[in-house]
Formats: C-alpha cells, structure tokens, sequence
C-alpha cells in the first residue's frame, strides 16, 4: 500500500511568451512522394501509422490551397491496403514547439465515393498529448465545394480553442469511411521561446477529505493565468480551476475532492498573448487510505501532519530504530525535526507508516 501522499516538484518550464508568426504551406514548392516538407525554414517530418503518406503532386488542380484550387498536397494515395481508416503524424524536426492555426482536409472513401465517419487530431509535446479535438459525425464535401475540401479550424474545432496551444506533433486519425486523406492549405503558427518561467512548488496535500494542489513562482514574465487540470485515467484531463497571475515570488493554492483513490495533477500556463504549454504531471494519492498526510516532504527543519483525530504516533529511522514520539491533535500538527539527521523516516501511526526525507 502506497504511503506517501504528498509529491514535491521542483523544475524550471520554458513558457511562450514572444508574439507568433503564421504561416500557410500549400505543397506547391515541396517533391513529389517526400515524406518531409519544409515551411518558413521549419522542416516537418510526415509518418505514417495507418496507410502511406507522403507529398503528392499534379498538374490537375487537386488541390486547395484555401481559396482556390493547386497542384500539390499531402496524401495517402500510394497506400498498398486503401480499405482501412488512415492515422498519420506531422512533427517538427527537433521538437520545435509550434501551434496548429488550421488546415483544409478532402475525406472519402478508398475509391473516392463520398463517405461519412469522424476525424481525430491530437496535438502532442514532448510525446505527451496536449489536447485532443474530435467533431461529430462528417460527411464528404461535394467536388463542387472547396475542391472537395473541408477546413478544420483549431480555434473551434472539437469544441475548444486549441489553436495556441504550443506542440511539437499532431497525428490526424479517422474512422467510418474515410479511408482517403488529402492535407492541404497548413496554417500554423512560430513560437519564440523567451525567459524560463520557474517553478520553486507543484506539490499537494490534503486536509478534511479535500486535495490541496498549490504551487510558488519564481519568475512570471508575461504570464495571465494558470489553469489546474485534473486526469483519473492518465490521458485525458478536465479542468478544475483558473488562478490569474500575481507576479513573481507568489503563492496559489485549490482545493478539490478526489474522486478517486488515485489522480494525476498538470498546470496549463497561459501567457498574455493566449499561447499556452503546460507543466509537469503529478500524481496524488487519495489520504482515504490512511488518513495521515505530511507536508512537505523532503522537509528541512519542520514536518506538517494532518489527523483526522487526537492520537500518539512514532517517527522511526531507515533502520526502524525509534528516534521521536510524537503526540497529534485533530488538526494540522507541526513537528520539529531539526535535531534529525538527514535521511529517510518513517512515521507510525495506528501500525501503518509514512515515509518522508529529512533533508
């Protein structure tokens, strides 16, 4: 059983502050069958999960590049086993952070026969997914409209505003009877990254049945507001609350009931431009199991405990020899550790212990 109820971070997070560039690639100057593109002297890698895509070009006018009919595009046409949904992944070489503004999208079946189904995209960092967009069931769009082509907003698409939110990838999958995908007319956004904002806190505890989730600045260049958000699954996180900026060297706190034994906890950091990129994941476990919770923890000169009841407990070395007895209200207790060395303990309680680090 899991003892330790409180994750202590401590990290410094590049965030977006500098203003973006867009910019729109229409193929036209890339070659033909490339699985790489190469857009306002950002390289971007095209791989393939489900069917085989690559740079197409013709001289029949295919194409849409957002307002007219072009030559050139992405698609998967040289697929060997068309009878299948397609999923693809467009990524910056290097990791370069950029946000994902529009595209345009010809959907249809593997023989070109109009079609229904939906279409995923996933925007991801650092191998992480920070956002998924799904709209509800599409139909093909007639030759006669676009050229075929249906433009998927990201400020809209799915139902949020994802368009600047900073990623490195999206992977674009699609089910029903989309088997053909045709990509064109790519807006995207540059990112700048400026000063490191820091972080001296992302930690937890809990206190009355309620998880606490603070965190301390150091540095907050051209920041507006934090977001918490909140994942039982791992995958995908909803929003708990919204804390605005104060300015350097400040302090933020939530409280939330866990419905859950177990949770993961992320930042979504928002700067005064909306570009937005997010912080590490922690994860908390639910103080239900114990009821004991310590904060914080490594810990210096002080420990605080949380009980839900008057009790006697015992703090115990890394070699379970006894080193403290300890006496807990029903409340948050303090606890001098200064005259321990620095190490790992263990404090007992009603026969289950908590280990915590004396730095």
């Amino acid at each position: 059983m899991k003892k330790l109820y409180l994750l202590l971070l401590a990290f410094t997070l590049p965030l977006i502050v500098l203003a973006q560039t867009v910019s729109l690639e229409t193929f036209e100057d890339e070659t033909d069958g490339s699985t790489s593109f190469t857009d306002n002297g950002q390289v971007f890698n095209i791989t393939s999960q489900v069917g085989s895509f690559d740079i197409y070009k013709t001289n029949e006018g295919f194409g849409w590049n957002g307002t007219a009919a072009d030559n050139a595009f992405i698609d998967n046409s040289n697929a060997t086993n068309p009878n299948q949904t397609v999923e693809f992944t467009i990524a910056t070489s290097g990791q370069t952070p950029f946000t994902l503004k529009s595209m345009w999208l010809f959907l249809t079946k593997s023989n070109l026969v109009a079609g229904t189904g939906t279409v995923t995209i996933t925007g991801v960092r650092s191998g992480a997914t920070v956002f998924t967009a799904v709209g509800t069931s599409l139909s093909s769009v007639p030759s006669t409209t676009n050229n075929g082509f249906l433009k998927f907003d990201l400020s809209t698409y799915g139902g949020a505003d994802n368009s600047n939110t900073a990623i490195d990838a999206f992977v674009i999958s699609t089910t029903g009877d989309f088997e053909y995908l045709a990509l064109d007319a790519l807006s995207w956004g540059t990112v700048d990254i400026a000063t490191p904002v820091t972080f001296n806190d992302f930690s937890s505890y809990q206190k009355s049945g309620h998880t606490y989730i603070q965190w301390s600045t150091g540095i907050e260049t051209g920041i507006d507001y934090f977001e918490v958000e909140r994942s039982i699954d791992g995958a995908s996180f909803t929003r708990l609350g919204r804390e605005n900026a104060q300015g350097d060297n400040s302090h933020y706190v939530i409280n939330t009931v866990q419905p859950a034994k177990t949770a993961s906890y992320r930042l979504k950091i928002i700067d005064k431009e909306g570009l937005s990129t997010y912080s590490k994941v922690i994860t908390v476990s639910s103080i239900a199991e114990s009821g004991y919770s310590i904060f914080p923890n490594p810990a210096i000169d002080y420990i605080s405990v949380w009980s839900p009841k008057s009790i006697e407990g015992v703090i115990y070395d890394s070699r379970g020899r006894k080193v403290k007895d300890i006496r807990l209200d029903a409340t948050n207790n303090q606890i001098d550790i200064k005259s321990l060395a620095a190490g790992l303990y263990f404090l007992k309680i009603e026969g289950q212990s908590s280990s915590f680090i004396k730095k």
